[in-house]
């Protein structure tokens, strides 16, 4: 199982989305094993996801190495991949017309879901305050240090991409106290 998923996330997300940044790709190409490298850390981290499910267990010692890794990467897409890009989009529909929207509206949705469960002992309020507070900074960042387009699009689909982790995580630590 972990072999499929690893094929299909390299296949379907990894690459794709490294190949659609030209310095990301740049990057990736100066390390020789760098593809085979994201490979086995994708097939490590689907391996042990998938054994914690099976045993209905999370290990504390694989939340903080997930959360590590998950942020290294996030600062990666969200401050690596452009350079000299400063503008600003209110029309949250204008990023669907070009080639890679509709595959950038997906991933800026699903990078923030894992974000969420950070949040999940919040109440809605704080943490809805916390999702604005945090992607208005992000937003902010790329636009100052010319690393990012200011969207309203990603802010809307990274709040709620945030607030889908953080219902995730309500349910699952219901799941964990019906369980004990």
């Amino acid at each position: 199982m972990s072999v499929v998923v690893t094929y299909l996330m390299m296949n379907w997300v990894v690459i794709p989305v490294f190949s659609s940044y030209p310095r990301l790709v740049r990057i990736l190409q100066r390390f020789e094993y760098s593809y085979v490298a994201l490979a086995i850390f994708v097939f490590l981290s689907s391996f042990l996801a998938l054994v914690q499910v099976y045993l209905r267990q999370i290990w504390v010692v694989y939340v903080y190495l997930f959360y590590t890794v998950y942020f290294f990467l996030l600062f990666i897409l969200l401050f690596v991949k452009n350079t000299q890009t400063q503008a600003v989009s209110l029309n949250p529909l204008s990023e669907w017309f070009y080639p890679t929207g509709f595959r950038e509206s997906v991933l800026n949705f699903l990078c923030f879901v894992p974000f969420g469960f950070v949040y999940y002992r919040a109440k809605t309020w704080q943490m809805l305050f916390c999702a604005i507070l945090t992607v208005l900074g992000i937003e902010s960042i790329q636009y100052l240090f010319s690393v990012g387009v200011f969207s309203t699009l990603d802010i809307l689909l990274n709040v709620l991409g945030m607030f889908v982790g953080y219902r995730l995580g309500l349910i699952g630590e219901k799941r964990c106290q019906r369980r004990t």
